[in-house]
């Protein structure tokens, strides 16, 4: 272990607060670093700075390898001095006793270096001492605090004796795992599976991105977990964590994974939701979101007495067995998942916690997380582009800012809090709305952010805060390290006045960083789109990945596709064909037993075709897809539809789209609405501008708008097929359909088909 997890290690959740130091505080950690050893070196030339020092530390029959860098040594002719400087953003100087209790991870930290010292004889014979170096890195006040070596061997033995259930734990682990049986996900292949799954034990052994494109219905996740058992069972990784997109796509997950293990799983798995849903309301806790969940959460922690290794039952631990320990506890149910996390080999949650910077530290601060020693799937990854941009994206309004800033006020905030709150507030009220901030105003805005940033991590906020003004100065927080982020292409905008919208127009290089940390990466889609535009969107190169593209023969065929030319679905036209497009849906519907499924690519306009569709055919039953609906509720609807109605208008993109395989073998006849470019708001625009730096404007102009909407309409299609058997006759409905270079960036089983040009050549192709 490196000497930092040594001394973080806590069998209490630790880390994973809310807000995050950023990397601003690390440039002022380093400034603060370089000022104290100059003036080392003035004092003492024999000092040394960022000294490597290793060793081993024995007990309970364990041998625990210990390495890292101590800040500075000072040697003496009868002692040598070890110091380790730490920045913080509280006000200097405290009591003593202050700071141990408040920072106890610094004293174990340099407690091991002084016991390294010790034992590897670093300082020739003489004794050592340590001096631990606090910095107030608002105020610049330092303040130093000793600790002798026989406190440092007194914290080294009890920081063991709490480490070492966890290491018997990890021996454990890697025993069971090593027992895993080895099932197949499948008791009979699929025509295409027997190939995929040789591609896939391919793999094996081998580090970096992997591409795993297959339809779906394919039978992609339980191959997945399949391959992941195997790599757990092997020795190859210690975890599998699996992301998903969406959280409707994490039951499916864990249900194949129950199938795969069996009753009595050697395997230890969670399924990590949100705090939301873990908050509880009960006599003895309390959630609320602003993270107070976490005062005192040491001491709660060990008069309830949880082992998180006894939690799991048949193999994993709940949301609702956390609810349940939390409410007879005291414990914050969310505290009490992720101190499990470490005792479990399978995580399965969503891309927030690898690709969020808000969210991460949730898993990079766990003891034992070691991305290297990871595979990681990420399922559904097309979305993945979008989702790590919006992660980095903040919006901010005056009149969130202007509550935010008079809740501190009468609460009593400190007064320095108070004005940095005001400030922003006056900055954004005064905002005029653009497209995009000038430059100095991106500067004011930068200082604001600092501002606000400096006294949120210097001064505590007030108990009594609202959740929503809480989240919204952490926001800036989070903010300021996006806006310093060059890496990322920013667009500052301001929508309306008093609005402000920092947008992450390409996350590309976090993405690629974020997935070069793994041991191995495997991506999975029904349909990336072209190649080349997904790996660009991921920063990567065709060199970067690996690609396997799974056949399903039981496809070829299944798809009666035509284009309808008679009408035109650009913005500017739609209308003049609300008419044509009514009756369309009420002929393509006509006689059939099931109903049809209509895609469009937005609510506006299926709301606008379901008024036609009523003048035109009263007796049409017409279900409207329910906006914000929950998981049951979008069952229950499509259930009911399925029954009830002639056809079902549905939005492409959205979860019925993409995220409910209901459709598969129940609709056999689908009308997709235009091709559902992106919309052409600043951001699409300046992702537009910033492909034309290295293509052209035709070919920027496809990949910023036209590949994202067929990209949806390829998601929708494709759960109609899902199992051997399956077919579906499918009108494109719109010319733009029939364009080259549309056609190009559709699937190959959704390209050509018949060209209806007339009434009567739509009319003869429904008699096919």
């Amino acid at each position: 272990m490196s000497v930092g997890e040594f001394a973080a290690f806590s069998p209490v959740p630790v880390g994973g607060g809310y807000g995050r130091q950023g990397a601003w505080r690390a440039k002022a950690g380093t400034a603060w670093h370089q000022t104290l050893r100059e003036r080392t070196q003035a004092a003492e030339p024999t000092a040394q700075f960022e000294v490597t020092i290793q060793g081993k530390l024995l007990h309970g029959g364990w041998t625990i390898e210990l390495q890292g860098r101590v800040d500075q040594i000072v040697p003496g002719k009868k002692e040598w001095t070890l110091r380790e400087i730490k920045t913080i953003s509280h006000s200097l100087p405290r009591e003593e006793e202050e700071l141990r209790e408040e920072y106890p991870e610094y004293f174990r930290q340099l407690a091991a270096y002084l016991r390294m010292a010790e034992l590897t004889r670093i300082a020739q014979g003489a004794s050592v001492k340590g001096e631990l170096v606090f910095v107030d890195f608002a105020a610049g006040v330092v303040q130093t605090v000793a600790l002798s070596l026989a406190e440092a061997t007194a914290l080294v033995e009890k920081q063991c004796t709490l480490l070492q259930p966890y290491l018997e734990f990890r021996w454990s682990s890697r025993q069971r795992l090593a027992a895993l049986p080895q099932k197949t996900a499948f008791a009979v292949l699929r025509p295409g599976q027997a190939e995929a799954q040789a591609d896939l034990a391919a793999m094996a052994g081998r580090t970096g991105v992997f591409m795993f494109e297959a339809p779906t219905g394919f039978g992609k996740t339980g191959l997945l977990l399949e391959y992941a058992l195997a790599r757990l069972r092997d020795g190859h990784y210690q975890r599998l964590l699996y992301l998903t997109g969406k959280g409707t796509g994490q039951a499916p997950v864990t249900k194949q994974l129950r199938s795969l293990l069996g009753d009595e799983p050697e395997l230890r798995f969670i399924q990590l939701r949100s705090r939301r849903e873990h908050a509880i309301e009960s006599p003895l806790h309390t959630c609320d979101v602003r993270r107070s969940c976490r005062t005192d959460l040491e001491e709660r922690w060990l008069a309830a007495g949880i082992d998180p290794f006894t939690l799991f039952q048949d193999g994993t631990f709940t949301v609702q067995q956390a609810r349940k320990l939390g409410a007879a506890t005291g414990v914050c149910p969310y505290e009490i998942t992720r101190a499990a996390l470490p005792c479990a080999e399978v995580w399965v949650c969503d891309y927030n916690y690898i690709f969020s910077p808000a969210h991460r530290g949730v898993l990079y601060n766990l003891p034992g997380f070691d991305p290297m020693a990871t595979l990681l799937v990420l399922d559904e990854a097309h979305n993945l582009p979008a989702r790590a941009a919006e992660a980095r994206s903040h919006a901010f309004s005056a009149s969130e800012a202007m509550f935010s800033a008079h809740i501190l006020q009468e609460l009593m905030a400190q007064p320095t809090l108070q004005r940095a709150a005001d400030d922003f507030a006056d900055y954004l009220e005064a905002l005029p709305a653009t497209e995009k901030l000038d430059l100095t105003t991106q500067y004011t805005l930068e200082d604001h952010l600092e501002n606000l940033t400096t006294e949120m991590q210097a001064t505590p906020l007030p108990e009594n805060l609202p959740d929503g003004a809480a989240d919204f100065l952490w926001s800036g927080v989070n903010a300021l390290e996006t806006l310093r982020d060059q890496s990322l292409q920013l667009l500052p905008t301001a929508p309306a006045k008093g609005e402000l919208r920092l947008a992450c127009v390409d996350a590309a290089p976090a993405i690629a960083s974020a997935l070069r940390g793994f041991g191995q990466s495997v991506l999975t889609s029904a349909t990336f789109g072209p190649p080349e535009f997904f790996l660009s969107a991921c920063g990567l190169q065709a060199k970067d990945a690996q690609w396997i593209a799974a056949h399903a023969p039981w496809r070829d065929g299944a798809y009666d596709i035509a284009v309808d030319c008679r009408v035109d679905t650009r913005m500017r036209l739609r209308e003049k064909f609300f008419a044509a497009t009514a009756e369309t849906v009420s002929n393509f519907s006509g006689g059939q037993a099931r109903p049809i499924a209509v895609f469009f690519p937005s609510y506006d306009y299926a709301e606008k075709i379901r008024a036609y569709v009523e003048v035109v055919n009263p007796g049409l039953r017409v279900a409207m897809q329910p906006r914000g609906a929950s998981l049951q509720e979008q069952t229950t609807f499509l259930e009911e539809s399925l029954l009830t109605e002639h056809a079902i208008f549905l939005v492409l993109g959205g979860s019925f789209a993409e995220g409910i395989d209901r459709l598969g073998g129940e609709v056999e006849r689908a009308m997709v609405v235009g091709p559902a470019l992106a919309e052409p708001n600043p951001v699409t625009k300046a992702r537009q501008e910033l492909y034309e730096q290295t293509m052209t404007p035709d070919e920027a102009f496809r990949r910023a708008f036209l590949a994202p909407g067929l990209l949806k309409v390829a998601q929708a299609l494709g759960r109609l097929v899902r199992a051997p058997g399956h077919h579906a006759k499918v009108l494109l409905h719109c010319r733009r359909f029939a364009e080259p270079a549309t056609q190009a960036l559709l699937p190959e089983e959704y390209r050509g088909g018949e060209v209806l040009q007339s009434d009567e050549d739509f009319l003869e192709w429904l008699k096919k």
